[in-house]
């Protein structure tokens, strides 16, 4: 079973599936580890989903109250392999492998029925809605709107792929708007993905990383596992005369 998840468009962990992850016998150690992480003021970022389906902020100092995994709490992926990578540094279990010095991590790990029923509890609301799900979500599943309406987030933001699209042409670059190239980005900070990109073109994409995921369902899809790339740097001077509301990259002046 693949225990990674899709949670408004970023790579989840649940945190059930961490001992199978990380091959440990005792499955305690992990909740022991959080909790001494947040005592010393180094919280991991954790997320839960509460019982209206909605995904909040976890309380990390509940870590020092709990003897076992709960449910329906996750890390995001990036925030889960910088933290529990120093862990391995310092106590790698048996049978964790190292490919080009980075420890691999077992995210498809042998599960009986009794253990993915154990890990999904408390996800079960959105692994059926778009929010969660095994896979990136596929545009042409879901209507793709007009890009006629400047006023209209999703709208510009199709527009955007489009002028994406004629770009990467034009260069003779691969180009797929259901697995884009690069990274989504974890806000319009991030320099180089396609968020970033969104917000120097016109500043409507100067939002949070969850509502500009709201903007992007069924309109396109990052690549699963992307890497970082330049292809949005790359492609920012030939979209900024496409677009009147540009605004100039900060970091460039």
């Amino acid at each position: 079973m693949n225990v990674v998840f899709n949670i408004d468009g970023r790579e989840a962990i649940p945190v059930r599936a961490i001992p199978f992850i990380m091959r440990w016998k005792r499955w305690s150690v992990g909740v022991s580890i959080l909790a001494q992480s947040a005592k010393n003021g180094n919280p991991i970022p954790a997320y839960e989903i509460d019982s209206g389906g909605e995904v909040e902020d976890f309380d990390s100092l509940r870590w020092g109250r709990l003897n076992a995994w709960p449910s329906g709490v996750f890390f995001y992926r990036k925030d889960f392999e910088k933290v529990f990578g120093e862990i391995l540094d310092r106590m790698p279990p048996q049978g964790v492998k190292i490919v080009n010095g980075r420890y691999e991590f077992n995210y498809n790990p042998d599960l009986n029925d009794e253990q993915r029923a154990y890990i999904l509890v408390g996800f079960e609301r959105l692994l059926s809605g778009p929010e969660v799900s095994a896979a990136p979500p596929r545009p042409d599943e879901v209507p793709a709107p007009s890009d006629q309406d400047p006023d209209n987030p999703q709208a510009l933001l199709l527009r955007i792929v489009k002028e994406l699209e004629r770009y990467a042409e034009e260069t003779h670059q691969p180009f797929n708007r259901t697995a884009m190239p690069g990274l989504l980005g974890d806000s319009a900070d991030t320099e180089g993905s396609l968020h970033w990109l969104c917000a120097q073109l016109d500043p409507q994409f100067r939002k949070s990383h969850r509502q500009f995921e709201r903007y992007r369902a069924g309109v396109c899809a990052v690549e699963k596992f992307a890497t970082a790339s330049d292809f949005y740097r790359q492609a920012l001077p030939h979209m900024a005369p496409l677009f009147a509301s540009v605004a100039p990259d900060p970091k460039r002046r």
